[in-house]
């Protein structure tokens, strides 16, 4: 009684390198797309719009999360990876950490 591998075989005795080569490329896409990086969008856009709240009530706070809504979008800028999301976190930090500071200037002089 003999067995069959089901794997065909190249005729030096070695595998096909053909499907190995397909499945690494496929496992390589569906990391890229599976990697934190992929993720600064929609991060900086939440940030974004926690800095628009929060710079009508708490500038401090404001001022943090637009520092980090620019941060998350030029990583992913950068990168280019969700270039949409991206700047639209990057307007929306941006807006929500310069009105407290123009505020302050305004209401200090």
């Amino acid at each position: 009684m003999t067995t069959e591998s089901s794997t065909p075989s190249a005729p030096n005795g070695s595998t096909a390198s053909a499907t190995s080569a397909m499945s690494t490329v496929s496992t390589t896409s569906a990391a890229s797309m599976d990697s934190p990086a992929s993720l600064y969008g929609p991060v900086s856009v939440g940030f974004g719009v926690l800095a628009l709240v929060t710079s009508l009530f708490a500038g401090v706070l404001a001022i943090l999360f637009g520092v980090l809504a620019v941060t998350f979008a030029a990583l992913g800028l950068g990168r280019r990876l969700n270039r949409g999301k991206c700047a639209i976190g990057l307007v929306t930090g941006a807006i929500g950490a310069l009105y407290p500071l123009f505020a302050i200037v305004a209401l200090s002089t």
